[in-house]
């Protein structure tokens, strides 16, 4: 039997800040059974204006720019003016 590979979101995560966690899977399967799986994580960011998502596939886009909402972008940019602020004090 024919090994194959597959990539998918398996698992979305929405910060406090309004930041998504967004895990990969990628599996190695031989017919229906999974004989291998690695993981890799990406940030999407609140503060980045313009994220690239082309990664994404509709639905979990759709939770990301749900999350980014601009009242958790503006929270967001006062903590890190306060964080910079105590800093230079």
């Amino acid at each position: 039997m024919a090994l194959t590979e597959e990539t998918i979101v398996d698992r979305l995560e929405v910060l406090a800040d309004g930041s998504v966690q967004v895990r990969e899977a990628t599996r190695i399967k031989r017919g229906d059974r999974v004989v291998s799986e690695s993981f890799h994580r990406r940030v999407v960011s609140i503060m980045d204006p313009n994220p690239d998502l082309s990664f994404l596939d509709d639905a979990s886009r759709a939770v990301v720019e749900a999350a980014r909402t601009p009242e958790r972008l503006s929270d967001a940019r006062e903590r890190l003016a306060a964080l910079a602020a105590a800093d230079g004090a």
